[in-house]
C-alpha cells in the first residue's frame, strides 16, 4: 500500500485509542481477525470499542475491509 502512495500506520485495538480521529476518519480501516469472537466483551473490553468504530465507519458509509 505504501508503495501505491498510502500513508499506512498500525493500530492495536486493546492498547490505542480507536476514538481518536485519526483511525475514525481515515480513509480505509482493515481490521483483522483471531482467536476472539466479538460477543467476548466481558473478557476483552477493547471490543466494545472496536465495535463502536466500526459501527461509526459502516453508519456513514466510510471504507472498511473485515
Amino acid at each position: 500500500m505504501e508503495r501505491e502512495g498510502w500513508d499506512v500506520s498500525f493500530c492495536e485495538a486493546a492498547v490505542d485509542d480507536l476514538t481518536h480521529r485519526s483511525i475514525r476518519n481515515a480513509d480505509l480501516v482493515i481490521s483483522l481477525g483471531g482467536p476472539i469472537g466479538a460477543y467476548e466483551t466481558d473478557d476483552y473490553p477493547f471490543l466494545a470499542s472496536e465495535i463502536t468504530l466500526i459501527e461509526y465507519r459502516l453508519s456513514r458509509n466510510l471504507k472498511y475491509d473485515p
